[in-house]
């Protein structure tokens, strides 16, 4: 039998994981156990209907396997 943890994720304030400034008030980044392993945020072009751009990845220690999409709303 294989034991399998889950992890959760949470979607966080970009302007709380990111002091540099580089964000918006619909930016998002999500983590897990503590490090940055996606974002979300609202962009200012986009398909209607489907304002949300992610992105999982992106940061550099996960460049391999980045996947984005489009969604409806951030959850």
């Amino acid at each position: 039998m294989t034991d399998i943890t889950r992890s959760s994720l949470i979607l966080q304030r970009a302007s709380v994981s990111r002091p540099s400034g580089q964000w918006r008030d619909d930016d998002y980044d999500v983590l897990e156990d503590g490090v940055v392993v996606g974002r979300i945020f609202k962009a200012q072009l986009a398909p209607q209907g489907r304002p949300w751009m992610w992105a999982s990845g992106h940061s550099e220690e996960l460049a391999t396997g980045n996947v984005r999409g489009r969604a409806a709303n951030r959850l």
